[in-house]
C-alpha cells in the first residue's frame, strides 16, 4: 500500500474484516533507515509514534505503523514483515534510490 495507502486507511478498510484475519505478512519495503521524511510528513499520521529525529533529519517506520493500526483493529493478529529494506537493497527495485519506475510485487499463496 505505502504511505499514502496507509494513511488512507487500506488497513481499516471492511473488506480486511471480511476475511478474518489471522496473520500478515508484509513484504520487502523500505524501512526507517532509508524512509526519510519532511517535518510536514508527520501532518499524514498525526498520532503516530512512529517518527525518530536524527539531528534535523526526520525518518519514518512505515512497518511498525502499519503493525499498529493492524493491531488496533485486530489485538490478537500476528504481524511479520520482511527484514530488508528496499532502498538498501539493490535486490530490489527503488524510487527512493534509483527514481525506477519499476515495482516490487508480492504474491500470496494459501496452502
Amino acid at each position: 500500500a505505502g504511505w499514502r495507502g496507509l494513511a488512507d486507511g487500506i488497513l481499516e478498510k471492511p473488506e480486511i474484516a471480511m476475511i478474518h484475519p489471522q496473520r500478515v505478512f508484509i513484504g520487502p519495503s523500505i524501512h526507517e533507515c532509508c524512509f526519510e521524511v519532511s517535518e510536514d510528513f508527520q501532518k499524514n499520521f498525526p498520532d503516530s509514534p512512529h517518527f525518530r529525529k536524527v539531528g534535523d533529519k526526520f525518518f519514518f517506520n512505515l512497518q511498525e505503523e502499519a503493525k499498529r493500526r493492524l493491531r488496533l483493529t485486530f489485538p490478537n493478529l500476528l504481524v511479520q514483515y520482511a527484514p530488508v529494506c528496499t532502498c538498501c537493497s539493490k535486490e530490489f527495485h527503488s524510487y527512493r534510490r534509483d527514481k525506477t519506475k519499476h515495482r516490487n510485487w508480492n504474491i500470496y499463496i494459501k496452502g
